[in-house]
């Protein structure tokens, strides 16, 4: 896990990496999540620095820039031509032994103006100062990093610990921080697989609005859904390992597998319904036949599993395990509340449905359509005051 601090100022960003307290923070809470800390933010050192006058290097007819520019190309390598060798082309540079390396060179140093040559500390303050060993930008904007490795595999609870302690750091204005690492995956990979979740229970209520050519019993079918995830994940609280990507992965695949059991089930009381039997004798006769195939094809997969769960696996237990845990506690949890659940609902919607066909009684909505007919659109109903009386003609009066 990485944690980096941006700051678009060399100075302030120099103040985060050793600033007392945010090191003293940082340190104190990654230290309870790992052995030792990493950084890559190098300790300060002591260098001279020239600061150049705005109003002096104008005067001499130079810029900030061509000043700093001038003092830096006096300290690199001066390149003086190119050689080949085994058909390459190399540079070849030319180090000067009496670069300005000190603060007595640079007070010292030469720089060509409008005026002639004249030493730098004319338009520039040379001084001994503090600063960065290196510099690192990310995306062109300097900054530090601090990586940790946790000592469990709950890289969330490292997150969100990390998180808590930056918040007590008091950082610069122009500085921010912001996560890194395996938890910047690990939080896109779940929104990911969240969009893949909604996308799987789209996909099959479409296929079982197709298998039973309804809108209302699909949707009564995926409440085994919401069941299997309260097992999922119940029993791993329980086992104690984190949530993670393989568990989401589990989770996609429950929705396929618990929705099996509702299908068996509720497609034979249907087949009962057609050949004439009542909601609650359909149900009774269904589920006591489909009882004994739902239990058998559970445990049958729950089994299969069980060495998957236990980390049998070895080293490559840490996807296989949450994965097999979150698929066991989701069969366990669905199989028993959609045999219990499932057939109670249905009772509920479809014989509701039965006793107003029993009666006569059209459902709401065929009523309300009626009244929009009759209130709205005027078709049928009593006429309305205004309107104008129909007149019926016999064939005697004609005559």
């Amino acid at each position: 896990m990485r944690r980096t601090l941006r700051s678009g100022d060399r100075r302030k960003q120099t103040r985060i990496g050793t600033h007392p307290r945010s090191r003293c923070v940082l340190c104190d809470f990654l230290r309870d999540l790992c052995d030792e800390p990493s950084s890559r933010r190098t300790p300060a050192r002591r260098a001279p620095r020239a600061m150049a006058s705005h109003a002096a290097a104008a005067a001499a007819g130079l810029s900030e820039i061509a000043v700093g520019g001038i003092v830096a190309d006096s300290m690199l390598p001066a390149a003086v031509g190119s050689v080949v060798v085994d058909e390459k082309t190399l540079s070849i540079y030319i180090d000067d032994a009496d670069k300005p390396v000190t603060v007595q060179a640079l007070q010292d140093f030469i720089i060509p103006s409008i005026r002639g040559p004249i030493p730098l500390t004319d338009i520039a303050t040379v001084e001994q100062a503090d600063g960065p060993a290196s510099i690192i930008t990310i995306q062109g904007v300097q900054a530090a990093t601090v990586s940790i490795t946790p000592n469990s595999d709950d890289v969330g609870t490292a997150s969100a610990t990390v998180t808590a302690a930056l918040t007590d750091v008091d950082l610069p204005a122009s500085a921010r921080a912001e996560i890194g690492g395996v938890t910047a995956q690990q939080a896109d990979a779940f929104q990911q697989l969240i969009l893949a979740s909604l996308v799987a229970i789209l996909i099959v209520y479409v296929v079982m609005v197709a298998m039973f050519k309804s809108l209302r019993q699909p949707l009564e079918l995926l409440i085994s859904v919401p069941f299997a995830a309260t097992g999922a994940i119940a029993l791993q609280l329980i086992s104690g390992i984190p949530l993670g990507v393989p568990s989401f992965i589990g989770l996609i695949m429950l929705v396929g597998i618990v929705v099996t059991n509702a299908i068996v089930l509720v497609d034979l009381i249907n087949q009962y319904r057609v050949r004439g039997m009542r909601v609650r004798d359909a149900i009774i006769e269904g589920a006591s036949r489909r009882l004994r195939p739902i239990l058998m094809t559970a445990a049958a997969t729950i089994f299969a599993l069980l060495p998957l769960a236990v980390g049998l696996t070895g080293s490559g237990g840490f996807i296989s395990q949450p994965l097999a845990i979150i698929v066991i506690g989701g069969l366990i949890s669905s199989t028993v509340l959609t045999l219990v659940v499932l057939p109670t609902l249905y009772y509920l919607v479809e014989g509701a449905r039965e006793r107003r066909e029993d009666k006569g009684v059209d459902p709401w909505w065929r009523r309300f359509g009626q009244w929009f007919s009759r209130r709205i659109l005027r078709r049928g109903g009593p006429a309305r005051r205004g309107d104008p009386t129909p007149t019926t003609v016999s064939a005697g009066d004609t005559a």
